[in-house]
């Protein structure tokens, strides 16, 4: 994905993995004590300045004002968000602030970050409600703020860039509701490798 009005360029990482679980509807675990992602986001940057630093963060923003039910095998509206009146919240790249040469140097990975339905979470982990859908969306900032700023979420939005990729787009929910998406999460994540080999005998 490409901002014509900064120049910076932004790539999906595991982009055919993504729309594997696209194309049967992802979901993504939510539990009280924080669980990560997967797939995780995992971005390549480039068209940032070498020498300018940047705060490079994800917000899990929710997609529409609905909450949702499975049944027959289809997702279907159940009633209204639970996330009307909640401010999303952001996670921050842990290696922020990092000059533009750094963050151009590897893979950027949010793997550590996790998402909860624990509305009393102080852990910093992203606060999702079951059976709600959302979109996971990539800030990029240049900054000489404070550490002390960034960690309270202090950051001139005027000056962020952001980007999203529609294959992201996910279900929260406690328990996984679709086998297929089921089956890929087992086949696909590197720690799923017991559930695997079972699966295979």
């Amino acid at each position: 994905m490409f901002d014509k009005k900064s120049a910076i360029h932004v790539a999906l990482e595991d982009s055919d993995l993504w729309k594997e679980f696209s194309s049967v509807g992802t979901e993504m675990i939510v539990t009280k004590p924080g669980r990560r992602m997967y797939p995780p986001i995992r971005v390549n940057v480039k068209g940032l300045s070498q020498m300018m630093r940047y705060t490079i963060s994800l917000e899990i923003i929710p997609c529409n004002d609905f909450r949702y039910k499975y049944n027959g095998g289809s997702w279907s509206v159940a009633g209204p968000s639970e996330d009307a009146n909640e401010k999303s919240r952001r996670y921050t790249h842990e290696d922020s602030p990092a000059r533009g040469s750094h963050w151009m140097s590897k893979v950027i990975s949010f793997h550590k970050l996790k998402i909860t339905n624990n509305v009393n979470d102080q852990h910093g982990h992203l606060l999702l409600h079951s059976m709600h859908v959302y979109q996971p969306r990539l800030l990029i900032c240049p900054c000489d703020f404070s550490s002390t700023a960034i960690e309270r979420n202090e950051i001139e939005t005027e000056t962020e860039t952001t980007f999203t990729f529609p294959e992201t787009k996910f279900m929260a929910v406690t328990a996984y509701q679709n086998d297929y998406v089921t089956r890929l999460k087992i086949m696909n994540n590197p720690f799923a490798k017991g559930v695997r080999e079972k699966m295979l005998i």
